[in-house]
Protein backbone atom coordinates (compact mmCIF):
# COMPACT_ATOMS: atom_id res chain seq x y z
CA UNK A 1 0.00 0.00 0.00
CA UNK A 2 3.11 2.72 0.69
CA UNK A 3 4.71 1.62 -2.49
CA UNK A 4 1.21 2.72 -4.33
CA UNK A 5 1.10 5.68 -2.73
CA UNK A 6 4.52 6.56 -3.23
CA UNK A 7 4.06 5.66 -7.09
CA UNK A 8 0.99 8.08 -7.02
CA UNK A 9 3.10 10.73 -5.21
CA UNK A 10 5.76 10.66 -7.74
CA UNK A 11 3.00 10.77 -10.92
CA UNK A 12 1.73 13.46 -9.34
CA UNK A 13 4.85 15.41 -8.76
CA UNK A 14 6.13 14.49 -12.74
CA UNK A 15 2.54 15.78 -13.46
CA UNK A 16 3.08 18.94 -11.56
CA UNK A 17 6.87 19.76 -13.03
CA UNK A 18 5.68 19.10 -16.56
CA UNK A 19 2.91 21.67 -16.27
CA UNK A 20 5.21 24.28 -14.31
CA UNK A 21 7.96 23.51 -17.87
CA UNK A 22 5.09 23.86 -19.88
CA UNK A 23 3.33 26.97 -18.74
CA UNK A 24 7.23 28.65 -17.97
CA UNK A 25 7.79 28.45 -21.65
CA UNK A 26 4.46 30.29 -22.28
CA UNK A 27 4.99 32.95 -24.36
CA UNK A 28 2.27 36.59 -23.60
CA UNK A 29 2.24 38.89 -26.32
CA UNK A 30 0.47 42.31 -26.24
CA UNK A 31 -1.11 44.17 -28.31
CA UNK A 32 -3.36 47.16 -28.22
CA UNK A 33 -6.39 47.69 -31.05
CA UNK A 34 -9.25 49.97 -31.76
CA UNK A 35 -12.56 48.79 -29.53
CA UNK A 36 -14.53 48.51 -32.25
CA UNK A 37 -12.31 46.20 -34.46
CA UNK A 38 -11.93 43.27 -31.41
CA UNK A 39 -14.87 41.14 -32.68
CA UNK A 40 -13.17 40.82 -35.75
CA UNK A 41 -9.82 39.94 -34.32
CA UNK A 42 -10.97 36.93 -31.84
CA UNK A 43 -11.45 34.63 -34.36
CA UNK A 44 -7.84 35.56 -35.96
CA UNK A 45 -6.62 34.76 -32.11
CA UNK A 46 -7.71 31.73 -31.19
CA UNK A 47 -6.58 30.37 -34.58
CA UNK A 48 -2.95 31.69 -34.14
CA UNK A 49 -2.97 30.49 -30.15
CA UNK A 50 -4.36 27.07 -31.57
CA UNK A 51 -1.72 26.61 -34.29
CA UNK A 52 1.20 28.25 -31.89
CA UNK A 53 -0.02 26.39 -28.39
CA UNK A 54 3.33 28.28 -26.49
CA UNK A 55 2.22 31.79 -27.91
CA UNK A 56 -0.87 33.88 -26.15
CA UNK A 57 -2.13 36.79 -27.16
CA UNK A 58 -3.23 39.22 -24.66
CA UNK A 59 -5.59 41.85 -26.39
CA UNK A 60 -6.61 45.38 -25.14
CA UNK A 61 -8.47 47.72 -26.75
CA UNK A 62 -8.05 51.47 -26.85
CA UNK A 63 -10.45 54.47 -28.64
CA UNK A 64 -11.52 54.25 -32.44
CA UNK A 65 -10.05 57.76 -32.62
CA UNK A 66 -6.72 57.15 -34.54
CA UNK A 67 -4.75 60.04 -32.73
CA UNK A 68 -6.29 59.36 -28.96
CA UNK A 69 -4.89 55.36 -29.57
CA UNK A 70 -1.41 56.79 -31.00
CA UNK A 71 -1.54 58.67 -27.47
CA UNK A 72 -2.21 55.18 -25.24
CA UNK A 73 0.61 53.93 -27.31
CA UNK A 74 3.00 56.93 -26.37
CA UNK A 75 1.82 57.22 -22.57
CA UNK A 76 2.77 53.65 -22.50
CA UNK A 77 5.96 53.18 -23.94
CA UNK A 78 7.26 55.90 -21.78
CA UNK A 79 5.82 54.36 -18.40
CA UNK A 80 7.66 50.88 -19.89
CA UNK A 81 8.78 50.34 -23.27
CA UNK A 82 8.53 46.64 -23.15
CA UNK A 83 5.44 46.37 -22.20
CA UNK A 84 3.22 45.87 -26.00
CA UNK A 85 5.24 43.32 -28.10
CA UNK A 86 3.14 44.49 -31.27
CA UNK A 87 1.91 47.50 -32.45
CA UNK A 88 -0.87 47.96 -34.67
CA UNK A 89 -0.25 51.20 -36.94
CA UNK A 90 -1.93 53.68 -38.50
CA UNK A 91 -0.31 54.56 -42.08
CA UNK A 92 0.50 57.81 -40.63
CA UNK A 93 2.19 56.92 -36.95
CA UNK A 94 5.04 54.51 -38.75
CA UNK A 95 8.11 57.76 -39.18
CA UNK A 96 7.04 58.98 -35.52
CA UNK A 97 7.52 55.81 -33.92
CA UNK A 98 10.69 54.60 -35.97
CA UNK A 99 12.66 58.69 -34.80
CA UNK A 100 11.77 57.74 -31.65
CA UNK A 101 13.19 53.87 -31.36
CA UNK A 102 10.09 52.67 -30.31
CA UNK A 103 9.64 50.21 -33.25
CA UNK A 104 12.11 47.03 -34.49
CA UNK A 105 12.94 47.14 -38.04
CA UNK A 106 12.18 44.27 -39.41
CA UNK A 107 14.40 43.73 -42.04
CA UNK A 108 16.30 41.37 -40.31
CA UNK A 109 13.25 38.90 -40.28
CA UNK A 110 13.18 38.80 -44.21
CA UNK A 111 16.00 37.72 -46.93
CA UNK A 112 16.54 40.30 -49.52
CA UNK A 113 14.32 38.05 -51.92
CA UNK A 114 11.56 38.00 -49.31
CA UNK A 115 11.32 41.52 -49.16
CA UNK A 116 11.55 41.67 -52.88
CA UNK A 117 8.01 39.46 -52.78
CA UNK A 118 6.55 41.79 -50.48
CA UNK A 119 6.36 44.34 -53.02
CA UNK A 120 4.90 41.60 -55.54
CA UNK A 121 2.29 41.06 -53.08
CA UNK A 122 1.12 44.38 -51.28
CA UNK A 123 0.35 47.57 -52.95
CA UNK A 124 3.51 49.62 -53.08
CA UNK A 125 2.09 53.06 -51.08
CA UNK A 126 1.07 51.05 -48.28
CA UNK A 127 4.41 49.30 -48.27
CA UNK A 128 6.39 52.95 -48.58
CA UNK A 129 4.07 54.30 -45.69
CA UNK A 130 5.48 51.35 -43.53
CA UNK A 131 9.21 52.23 -44.04
CA UNK A 132 11.14 54.93 -42.54
CA UNK A 133 14.78 55.97 -44.04
CA UNK A 134 14.41 52.75 -46.36
CA UNK A 135 14.52 50.85 -43.29
CA UNK A 136 11.02 48.64 -42.74
CA UNK A 137 8.68 48.97 -39.67
CA UNK A 138 5.52 47.49 -40.49
CA UNK A 139 3.57 44.94 -42.37
CA UNK A 140 0.18 46.46 -44.17
CA UNK A 141 -2.61 44.23 -42.39
CA UNK A 142 -5.68 45.89 -43.53
CA UNK A 143 -6.08 48.89 -46.44
CA UNK A 144 -8.08 52.12 -46.08
CA UNK A 145 -9.16 54.38 -49.43
CA UNK A 146 -11.30 56.92 -49.82
CA UNK A 147 -14.75 56.22 -52.04
CA UNK A 148 -17.76 58.21 -53.45
CA UNK A 149 -21.00 56.94 -52.09
CA UNK A 150 -24.19 57.62 -54.38
CA UNK A 151 -27.77 57.21 -54.34
CA UNK A 152 -28.06 55.02 -57.45
CA UNK A 153 -31.88 54.91 -57.36
CA UNK A 154 -32.40 58.71 -57.31
CA UNK A 155 -29.35 59.02 -60.10
CA UNK A 156 -31.27 56.17 -62.09
CA UNK A 157 -34.73 57.53 -61.96
CA UNK A 158 -33.83 60.78 -63.68
CA UNK A 159 -31.29 59.34 -66.11
CA UNK A 160 -32.19 60.76 -69.32
CA UNK A 161 -33.59 64.51 -67.52
CA UNK A 162 -30.41 65.29 -65.65
CA UNK A 163 -28.00 64.49 -69.07
CA UNK A 164 -30.22 67.00 -70.73
CA UNK A 165 -29.46 69.62 -68.11
CA UNK A 166 -25.84 68.35 -67.33
CA UNK A 167 -24.66 66.94 -70.18
CA UNK A 168 -23.52 63.61 -70.41
CA UNK A 169 -21.44 62.02 -67.47
CA UNK A 170 -19.98 58.78 -66.53
CA UNK A 171 -20.27 57.46 -63.09
CA UNK A 172 -17.26 55.73 -62.75
CA UNK A 173 -15.46 58.72 -64.10
CA UNK A 174 -17.15 61.16 -62.53
CA UNK A 175 -15.71 65.00 -62.46
CA UNK A 176 -16.46 68.01 -59.62
CA UNK A 177 -18.57 69.53 -62.80
CA UNK A 178 -20.70 66.68 -62.93
CA UNK A 179 -21.15 66.04 -59.52
CA UNK A 180 -22.25 69.97 -58.76
CA UNK A 181 -24.56 69.95 -62.13
CA UNK A 182 -25.91 66.72 -61.04
CA UNK A 183 -26.60 68.00 -57.33
CA UNK A 184 -28.02 71.64 -58.28
CA UNK A 185 -30.68 70.03 -60.92
CA UNK A 186 -31.62 67.55 -58.07
CA UNK A 187 -32.04 69.78 -55.93
CA UNK A 188 -34.33 72.36 -57.69
CA UNK A 189 -36.44 69.55 -58.44
CA UNK A 190 -37.09 68.56 -54.73
CA UNK A 191 -35.44 65.47 -55.48
CA UNK A 192 -32.55 65.67 -52.92
CA UNK A 193 -31.92 67.90 -50.00
CA UNK A 194 -28.27 67.82 -50.17
CA UNK A 195 -25.84 67.00 -52.81
CA UNK A 196 -22.16 66.27 -51.42
CA UNK A 197 -21.26 65.32 -47.83
CA UNK A 198 -17.49 65.39 -46.50
CA UNK A 199 -15.78 65.35 -43.55
CA UNK A 200 -14.60 69.14 -42.54
CA UNK A 201 -14.23 68.78 -38.59
CA UNK A 202 -11.09 69.58 -37.12
CA UNK A 203 -9.37 66.31 -37.12
CA UNK A 204 -7.39 63.96 -39.26
CA UNK A 205 -10.53 63.16 -41.77
CA UNK A 206 -10.43 66.54 -43.09
CA UNK A 207 -6.59 65.97 -43.85
CA UNK A 208 -7.17 62.98 -45.58
CA UNK A 209 -9.69 64.76 -47.42
CA UNK A 210 -7.53 68.15 -48.05
CA UNK A 211 -4.80 66.26 -49.14
CA UNK A 212 -6.40 64.18 -52.37
CA UNK A 213 -8.13 67.31 -53.36
CA UNK A 214 -4.98 69.09 -53.59
CA UNK A 215 -3.28 66.39 -55.78
CA UNK A 216 -6.14 67.12 -57.84
CA UNK A 217 -4.80 70.44 -58.51
CA UNK A 218 -1.41 69.42 -58.69
CA UNK A 219 -0.44 70.53 -55.53
CA UNK A 220 0.79 69.32 -52.48
CA UNK A 221 1.51 69.95 -48.73
CA UNK A 222 5.08 68.74 -47.85
CA UNK A 223 7.08 67.33 -50.85
CA UNK A 224 10.11 64.37 -49.86
CA UNK A 225 12.50 67.61 -49.96
CA UNK A 226 10.77 69.25 -47.32
CA UNK A 227 9.37 72.04 -49.68
CA UNK A 228 5.78 72.92 -48.23
CA UNK A 229 3.77 73.80 -50.91
CA UNK A 230 0.40 75.30 -48.93
CA UNK A 231 1.17 78.93 -50.17
CA UNK A 232 1.09 78.23 -53.88
CA UNK A 233 -1.74 78.51 -56.36
CA UNK A 234 -3.16 75.08 -55.92
CA UNK A 235 -4.03 74.62 -52.14
CA UNK A 236 -5.69 78.41 -52.83
CA UNK A 237 -7.33 76.81 -55.36
CA UNK A 238 -8.44 73.55 -53.38
CA UNK A 239 -9.68 76.03 -50.25
CA UNK A 240 -11.97 77.76 -52.78
CA UNK A 241 -13.13 74.69 -54.38
CA UNK A 242 -14.35 73.42 -51.01
CA UNK A 243 -15.37 77.08 -49.68
CA UNK A 244 -17.85 77.39 -53.01
CA UNK A 245 -19.26 73.96 -52.69
CA UNK A 246 -20.86 75.24 -49.52
CA UNK A 247 -21.55 78.22 -50.78
CA UNK A 248 -23.07 77.14 -53.82
CA UNK A 249 -25.13 74.63 -51.36
CA UNK A 250 -24.00 71.87 -53.01
CA UNK A 251 -22.63 70.73 -49.77
CA UNK A 252 -24.73 71.96 -46.16
CA UNK A 253 -22.16 74.32 -43.94
CA UNK A 254 -22.55 71.65 -41.49
CA UNK A 255 -19.67 69.56 -43.43
CA UNK A 256 -17.40 71.95 -41.57
CA UNK A 257 -18.46 70.52 -38.14
CA UNK A 258 -19.34 66.88 -39.28
CA UNK A 259 -17.04 63.41 -38.63
CA UNK A 260 -17.35 59.71 -40.45
CA UNK A 261 -20.20 59.30 -38.09
CA UNK A 262 -22.07 62.62 -39.04
CA UNK A 263 -21.74 61.98 -42.29
CA UNK A 264 -22.91 58.35 -42.72
CA UNK A 265 -26.03 59.34 -40.76
CA UNK A 266 -27.05 61.68 -42.83
CA UNK A 267 -26.16 60.37 -45.75
CA UNK A 268 -28.45 56.95 -44.32
CA UNK A 269 -31.49 59.07 -43.18
CA UNK A 270 -31.29 61.95 -45.69
CA UNK A 271 -31.83 62.81 -49.08
CA UNK A 272 -28.27 63.10 -49.83
CA UNK A 273 -27.13 62.27 -53.49
CA UNK A 274 -23.37 62.12 -52.72
CA UNK A 275 -20.94 61.23 -50.03
CA UNK A 276 -16.98 60.99 -49.65
CA UNK A 277 -16.38 57.89 -47.30
CA UNK A 278 -14.48 54.70 -46.39
CA UNK A 279 -15.14 51.27 -48.14
CA UNK A 280 -16.29 50.04 -44.44
CA UNK A 281 -19.32 52.00 -44.62
CA UNK A 282 -20.22 49.88 -47.04
CA UNK A 283 -21.67 47.76 -44.11
CA UNK A 284 -23.53 49.65 -42.57
CA UNK A 285 -26.07 51.55 -45.44
CA UNK A 286 -26.55 47.68 -46.53
CA UNK A 287 -27.39 46.28 -43.01
CA UNK A 288 -30.82 44.92 -42.69
CA UNK A 289 -32.17 47.86 -40.44
CA UNK A 290 -30.53 50.50 -43.30
CA UNK A 291 -33.12 52.60 -44.79
CA UNK A 292 -31.05 52.95 -48.27
CA UNK A 293 -29.91 49.24 -48.54
CA UNK A 294 -29.98 48.24 -51.97
CA UNK A 295 -30.00 51.72 -53.30
CA UNK A 296 -26.26 52.80 -52.90
CA UNK A 297 -23.64 52.39 -55.30
CA UNK A 298 -19.76 53.07 -54.74
CA UNK A 299 -17.48 54.55 -57.63
CA UNK A 300 -14.35 56.06 -57.65
CA UNK A 301 -13.66 59.99 -56.22
CA UNK A 302 -14.23 62.66 -58.79
CA UNK A 303 -11.67 63.93 -60.67
CA UNK A 304 -10.78 67.61 -60.37
CA UNK A 305 -11.67 69.96 -63.04
CA UNK A 306 -9.71 68.30 -66.50
CA UNK A 307 -7.15 66.32 -64.29
CA UNK A 308 -5.92 62.86 -66.18
CA UNK A 309 -7.47 61.21 -62.89
CA UNK A 310 -9.05 60.71 -59.60
CA UNK A 311 -6.81 61.15 -56.74
CA UNK A 312 -8.11 59.00 -52.97
CA UNK A 313 -5.99 59.28 -49.77
CA UNK A 314 -4.24 55.59 -48.99
CA UNK A 315 -5.66 55.18 -45.30
CA UNK A 316 -5.00 51.75 -43.45
CA UNK A 317 -3.29 49.84 -40.33
CA UNK A 318 -0.55 47.33 -40.23
CA UNK A 319 1.56 45.83 -38.12
CA UNK A 320 5.08 46.41 -35.91
CA UNK A 321 7.02 44.87 -33.14
CA UNK A 322 8.60 47.19 -30.20
CA UNK A 323 11.67 47.50 -30.12
CA UNK A 324 12.25 46.35 -26.51
CA UNK A 325 9.82 43.65 -27.11
CA UNK A 326 11.01 40.06 -25.44
CA UNK A 327 9.38 37.72 -27.64
CA UNK A 328 10.28 39.77 -30.94
CA UNK A 329 10.86 36.24 -32.51
CA UNK A 330 7.30 34.96 -31.36
CA UNK A 331 5.97 38.45 -32.51
CA UNK A 332 7.31 37.96 -36.02
CA UNK A 333 5.53 35.13 -36.32
CA UNK A 334 1.85 36.59 -35.03
CA UNK A 335 2.84 38.90 -37.95
CA UNK A 336 3.45 36.36 -40.22
CA UNK A 337 0.20 35.00 -39.31
CA UNK A 338 -2.16 37.91 -39.45
CA UNK A 339 -0.91 39.34 -42.46
CA UNK A 340 -0.96 36.10 -43.99
CA UNK A 341 -3.73 35.69 -47.11
CA UNK A 342 -6.07 33.71 -45.16
CA UNK A 343 -6.36 35.87 -42.38
CA UNK A 344 -6.53 38.87 -44.55
CA UNK A 345 -9.44 37.25 -45.90
CA UNK A 346 -11.22 36.39 -43.02
CA UNK A 347 -10.88 39.96 -41.87
CA UNK A 348 -12.39 41.08 -45.54
CA UNK A 349 -15.24 39.00 -45.32
CA UNK A 350 -15.92 41.17 -41.97
CA UNK A 351 -15.77 44.38 -44.42
CA UNK A 352 -12.17 45.37 -44.29
CA UNK A 353 -9.93 45.81 -47.32
CA UNK A 354 -6.89 43.37 -47.97
CA UNK A 355 -3.69 44.55 -48.27
CA UNK A 356 -2.73 41.77 -50.63
CA UNK A 357 -3.20 42.87 -54.26
CA UNK A 358 -4.15 39.56 -55.25
CA UNK A 359 -7.87 39.10 -52.93
CA UNK A 360 -8.92 42.02 -54.44
CA UNK A 361 -9.74 39.93 -57.38
CA UNK A 362 -10.50 36.78 -54.93
CA UNK A 363 -13.56 35.28 -56.56
CA UNK A 364 -16.04 35.05 -52.93
CA UNK A 365 -15.01 38.36 -52.36
CA UNK A 366 -15.73 40.00 -55.21
CA UNK A 367 -18.65 38.17 -55.77
CA UNK A 368 -19.73 39.86 -52.42
CA UNK A 369 -18.22 43.14 -52.63
CA UNK A 370 -18.62 43.80 -56.33
CA UNK A 371 -16.86 47.35 -56.03
CA UNK A 372 -13.60 45.31 -55.38
CA UNK A 373 -12.14 46.47 -58.81
CA UNK A 374 -12.99 50.01 -57.64
CA UNK A 375 -10.78 49.85 -54.88
CA UNK A 376 -8.53 48.44 -56.59
CA UNK A 377 -8.40 51.25 -59.04
CA UNK A 378 -8.30 53.48 -56.07
CA UNK A 379 -5.30 51.42 -54.36
CA UNK A 380 -3.08 52.10 -57.29
CA UNK A 381 -4.07 56.26 -57.34
CA UNK A 382 -3.47 56.97 -53.83
CA UNK A 383 -2.01 60.00 -52.23
CA UNK A 384 0.27 59.40 -48.88
CA UNK A 385 0.18 62.11 -46.20
CA UNK A 386 3.56 63.15 -45.38
CA UNK A 387 5.94 60.65 -43.99
CA UNK A 388 7.75 62.70 -41.54
CA UNK A 389 8.57 61.90 -37.81
CA UNK A 390 6.70 65.10 -36.55
CA UNK A 391 3.45 64.53 -38.33
CA UNK A 392 0.95 64.98 -35.74
CA UNK A 393 2.40 68.00 -34.81
CA UNK A 394 2.24 69.33 -38.20
CA UNK A 395 -1.04 67.59 -39.02
CA UNK A 396 -2.68 69.41 -35.86
CA UNK A 397 -1.33 72.97 -37.45
CA UNK A 398 -2.94 72.24 -40.87
CA UNK A 399 -5.98 71.21 -39.32
CA UNK A 400 -6.30 74.33 -37.37
CA UNK A 401 -5.64 77.00 -39.94
CA UNK A 402 -7.35 74.67 -42.77
CA UNK A 403 -10.48 74.94 -40.90
CA UNK A 404 -10.13 78.53 -39.68
CA UNK A 405 -9.98 78.64 -43.51
CA UNK A 406 -13.14 77.16 -44.80
CA UNK A 407 -15.35 79.54 -42.25
CA UNK A 408 -13.76 82.43 -43.08
CA UNK A 409 -14.25 84.88 -46.21
CA UNK A 410 -10.81 86.44 -46.21
CA UNK A 411 -7.85 85.50 -48.66
CA UNK A 412 -6.76 81.75 -47.61
CA UNK A 413 -3.37 82.70 -48.14
CA UNK A 414 -3.46 84.64 -45.14
CA UNK A 415 -3.94 81.08 -43.43
CA UNK A 416 -2.02 79.10 -45.24
CA UNK A 417 1.31 81.24 -45.07
CA UNK A 418 0.42 81.28 -40.91
CA UNK A 419 0.70 77.49 -41.20
CA UNK A 420 3.43 77.52 -43.09
CA UNK A 421 5.82 79.45 -41.02
CA UNK A 422 4.11 77.28 -37.96
CA UNK A 423 5.70 74.03 -39.83
CA UNK A 424 9.01 75.51 -40.91
CA UNK A 425 9.42 75.44 -37.09
CA UNK A 426 8.63 71.89 -36.56
CA UNK A 427 10.73 70.83 -40.06
CA UNK A 428 13.46 73.20 -38.63
CA UNK A 429 13.91 74.88 -42.18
Amino acid sequence: MLIKRLQFALSLFVIVIYFIACTSSQTTLKLLIRDEEATYWQPLIQQFEKDNPRVKIELETGSNISNVLFNQYIEKFKENPSYYDLVYLDIIWTAELAKKEWLKNLDQFLTKQEKQQLYQDFFKQDLDASSYNNKLYRIPLRSDVSLLYYRQDILNSIQQQSTQSCGEFNIKNLTFDNLICISNYLKKKNKIETGYLWQGRQYEASIAMFVELLKGYDGFWINDSNQIGLTEKPTIKTIDFLRDLIKKGVSPKSVLSDEENDTSRKFMNGKVLFLRHWPQAWQSFNDNNSLIRGRVGVTLMPKVNDAAQSWSCQGGWGLGITKHSKHPHAAWKAIQFFTSMASQRQLALGGYIPTRKILLRDPQLVKKYNYYPIIEKSLNNTVLRPKHPNYQEISNILQNYLHQALNSNQDPSIFMEKATDEIRKILDL
